[in-house]
């Protein structure tokens, strides 16, 4: 697969965007520059992003059912679950305050979707344990 290079200057007027609404909105959330760049990346596997949900999670999604990633069933189950989250928990749990974009380390120089999809799960497994400590503490 040739590598993929994303910018934010590519979303600049979709940004723009997402900046003037309200952030209550899984439409407003996915202009988030790591949203498009996800939207991007899946379209370039021959994956549609799948309106409803966010783009960085059907990401995830993607590389955990090729199997470009393995994680614990809790985190597994918790990104599932993340797709029916209503937006202001998910913002709640990215510790995002509304116009605020999520910056997971070193998304911006993802070069693949494998590597935008492991940078984000990290971060999100990251967030579990800090956020849920027992998550980890009942598996053999």
């Amino acid at each position: 697969m040739a590598a993929l290079l994303y910018t934010k200057t590519h979303f600049r007027a979709e940004v723009w965007q997402f900046h003037k609404e309200p952030m209550f909105d899984i439409n407003c959330l996915n202009r988030m520059t790591i949203n498009l760049m996800a939207a991007h990346m899946l379209e370039s596997v021959g994956r549609k992003p799948e309106p409803h949900r966010l783009y960085f999670l059907d990401l995830v999604f993607w590389s955990l059912e090729q199997g470009h990633a393995e994680v614990e069933k809790s985190v597994s189950e918790t990104i599932y679950a993340m797709a029916s989250w209503r937006p202001q928990r998910i913002m709640n749990f990215l510790d995002l305050l509304p116009g605020q974009e999520y910056n997971p380390e070193g998304w911006e120089s993802a070069q693949t979707p494998i590597d935008l999809a492991l940078l984000v799960l990290k971060d999100i497994e990251d967030r579990m344990f800090v956020k849920f400590p027992w998550y980890g503490s009942f598996e053999s």
